[in-house]
């Protein structure tokens, strides 16, 4: 098993952009790497959020 330092995080917030210009990345996690057709492939999990809340407008992400 390998061991991570905490002050070296594999991949953080800010090397993620959002997937709309209105969001914002708040975490990755569980990253993993692969090969697929002889690439290497990076596979995480990201958590976003809408950087402006309003009442009258509701914003979600479409999967």
């Amino acid at each position: 098993m390998a061991n991570r330092a905490s002050e070296n995080p594999i991949i953080t917030p800010a090397m993620v952009l959002p997937s709309r210009p209105d969001f914002e990345v708040l975490g990755v996690f569980n990253p993993a790497v692969t090969r697929h057709d002889g690439q290497v492939v990076l596979l995480l999990r990201v958590a976003e959020a809408p950087r402006k809340m309003s009442s009258a407008l509701a914003a979600a992400p479409i999967f």
